[in-house]
């Protein structure tokens, strides 16, 4: 098997990950883990 390089890329670099969390009525508690969610630069729209 040969060695395979891989130039620099978005594939190689950490990826954040998001807990999105919830609450009921009843509270009772839940929490979604959304892997991948890629980053962005942050705009402000004024």
């Amino acid at each position: 098997m040969t060695k395979t390089n891989f130039k620099g890329s978005v594939m190689l670099n950490p990826v954040p990950v998001v807990l999105i969390t919830s609450k009921n009525e009843e509270d009772k508690v839940n929490v979604f883990t959304a892997a991948w969610v890629g980053t962005s630069r942050q705009t402000q729209i004024q």
